[in-house]
């Protein structure tokens, strides 16, 4: 019974710093786009008649920027979407949006706003960026990603990024 008891904890030891290793060689993708929404006038206790919406490039120049702005059912947004046809890196778009309660419930999570963006990242300069040896010195990562994004190029694939802004009706 002893030996079994030091086989499952030798197992667990190898199974733990095995996982340790898989995620030091684990690569993220980095923040294409950096979002955010704001309540206009700054933080108060009431409820905010207007936020802004706010993007930012950070990686490459996106494009084809579609800027979604949602809400729970007790409150409705104006406006609803924007186009964006390019977002160049450090590029900061702003919008300025209505907010009024209307008849409807929350969500199970209360009141919210969203900003949600669907868009072509620049997937020349993801490759460029993952391309990098010194930076990701894992071979089999590396070119998983590379394939990844080699994939994702010859789809067109779009990606989707979102914030919410929870609202404090009580």
């Amino acid at each position: 019974m002893k030996k079994i008891g030091l086989i499952i904890a030798f197992m667990l030891v190898i199974t733990a710093s095995f996982g340790q290793t898989q995620m030091k060689d684990h690569y993220l993708f980095p923040q294409n786009l950096a979002m955010s929404l704001v309540p206009q006038g700054g933080n108060s206790k009431k409820i905010p008649t207007r936020l802004t919406g706010v993007v930012e490039g950070r990686l490459g120049i996106l494009s084809h920027l579609r800027i979604y702005f949602e809400s729970s059912d007790d409150f409705q947004i104006k406006p609803e979407k924007i186009i964006v046809e390019r977002l160049k890196p450090g590029e900061r778009k702003e919008f300025s949006l209505e907010l009024a309660p209307v008849i409807g419930k929350p969500s199970e999570f209360g009141s919210w706003a969203r900003l949600r963006v669907q868009y072509l990242p620049d997937y020349g300069k993801l490759r460029e960026y993952f391309s990098d040896v010194r930076k990701f010195p894992n071979d089999g990562e590396r070119n998983r990603i590379l394939s990844i994004i080699a994939a994702n190029l010859k789809k067109a694939a779009r990606q989707v990024d979102a914030t919410r802004f929870f609202l404090k009706t009580e």
